[in-house]
């Protein structure tokens, strides 16, 4: 069962695995990961998710295609598998036009989170 992310301040969340958020400069890709309970490769994982920065983009074009490039392995598109790559390019971008969707039809129906969003509330 996914855990539901926590909704942050300037974070957009386009796919279960994968937000945008920014600081000055740059646009920030981050890919979710399960924690270890300790450091190290070996350490056990425990039920616990965050996020981690992956890219630091200029521009939303150029966050997107480094989205699509970590999600479809050069590899696979040389290695004669195009369809794979394109079908998971579309699954990608359906599932970033249903996040977006549902964070603006959940503005829509509900002031308070637009005014967080906006920064308009304390």
């Amino acid at each position: 069962m996914a855990e539901t992310p926590v909704e942050e301040k300037n974070v957009v969340q386009l796919t279960e695995d994968y937000r945008i958020t920014s600081d000055q400069r740059n646009i920030i890709l981050q890919k979710r990961y399960q924690r270890r309970e300790g450091k190290g490769r070996n350490a056990p994982l425990i039920n616990e998710y965050d996020y981690k920065d992956v890219g630091y983009f200029g521009n939303l074009k150029s966050l997107l295609n480094g989205l699509v490039n970590y999600e479809i392995p050069l590899s696979a598109t040389m290695t004669g598998k195009i369809e794979d790559a394109h079908l998971r390019i579309e699954k990608l971008r359906d599932e970033i036009v249903q996040h977006v969707l549902d964070k603006v039809n959940l503005l829509q129906h509900n002031p308070k989170l637009k005014e967080n969003v906006d920064g308009d509330a304390d």
